[in-house]
């Protein structure tokens, strides 16, 4: 989900063994997205769509510590 992902780089290459699966789910997560999008875009709407995106984004940003955001 856009920032989240290189935010939390640092943890995931600390063991190796998550790199490919951090990559993975990731992948998995934003060929999926895009489907959900256009599926909820045509049964609901481009309103319903960009409302489900800014709810999953504020609950992605809410899940990360304070520390994680001001690494920056």
């Amino acid at each position: 989900m856009g920032m989240p992902f290189p935010l939390d780089w640092r943890r995931w290459r600390a063991s190796a063994g998550m790199v490919p699966w951090a990559w993975g789910i990731n992948a998995c997560a934003a060929v999926a997205g895009a489907v959900l999008a256009s599926v909820l875009a045509i049964h609901a709407g481009f309103n319903a769509v960009l409302i489900v995106a800014v709810v999953l984004y504020a609950s992605t940003l809410a899940s990360f510590p304070a520390t994680a955001v001001k690494r920056q």
